[in-house]
């Protein structure tokens, strides 16, 4: 629920804020000084996502394990070593996946959704396109319908995140935002509220109630 409240509340990438840092949950994750490290940390945690997601969806399709142990197999003899096959052929999946991992990262800043688990038509990147990645950053990518905005996947970044992180960070965006957007430069969170106690009665089995108090103050 904490979670939910920051990406509704707090601005990112995709929903800039219009007072403070602009890419507040970005600041979550990242800690940084500024929306530009933010969002390269971000974006790093994202590609770590997309390539072990990708890298697991190559090995299982059949198909295109064909395509690299065929052109590992080409590669390795042209340079006359056919035992470095099993290596090449390691390295060209983790170069594919890789490089699908660029484009599922772009797609997700450019508003588009990635599915996190893919099948063979979300795939984008075709192994004889590899070496032309640069040339195809936008023309090779594509928006799956079905897959998971950029939002969802701060959303799976923000459950991994640990809560004293989100807890002292969330304060630092409320306190940002009110210092500039409510034009009061000496508001901190912990002058607002001394102590509160809130109760509530809770009925169970339509016979008892039982009543719950807590009490929360700052030492």
């Amino acid at each position: 629920m904490f979670g939910q409240y920051l990406l509704k509340k707090l601005g990112n990438y995709r929903r800039p804020a219009a007072a403070g840092v602009n890419y507040q949950v970005e600041y979550i994750l990242g800690g940084k000084n500024s929306d530009r490290e933010n969002l390269k940390s971000v974006a790093g945690k994202l590609l770590v996502i997309r390539q072990g997601v990708n890298m697991a969806y190559l090995l299982s399709d059949g198909g295109k394990r064909i395509q690299v142990e065929t052109l590992a197999l080409a590669i390795a003899s042209g340079f006359l070593i056919p035992p470095a096959a099993a290596v090449i052929e390691a390295a060209l999946i983790f170069c594919w996946a890789f490089a699908e991992s660029i484009l599922d990262v772009r797609e997700l800043f450019a508003g588009g959704h990635v599915p996190l688990i893919k099948n063979s038509s979300d795939w984008q990147l075709s192994l004889r396109n590899l070496p032309n990645i640069l040339d195809k950053l936008d023309s090779s990518r594509k928006d799956a319908g079905n897959g998971m905005s950029y939002e969802d996947y701060l959303q799976v970044l923000l459950m991994a995140k640990g809560k004293q992180d989100k807890v002292l960070r969330g304060m630092d965006m409320i306190e940002c935002s009110v210092r500039e957007k409510g034009k009061r430069p000496g508001f901190q969170m912990d002058h607002c509220i001394t102590a509160m106690e809130a109760s509530a009665d809770v009925k169970a089995n339509r016979r008892k109630i039982f009543t719950v108090t807590r009490q929360y103050a700052y030492e």
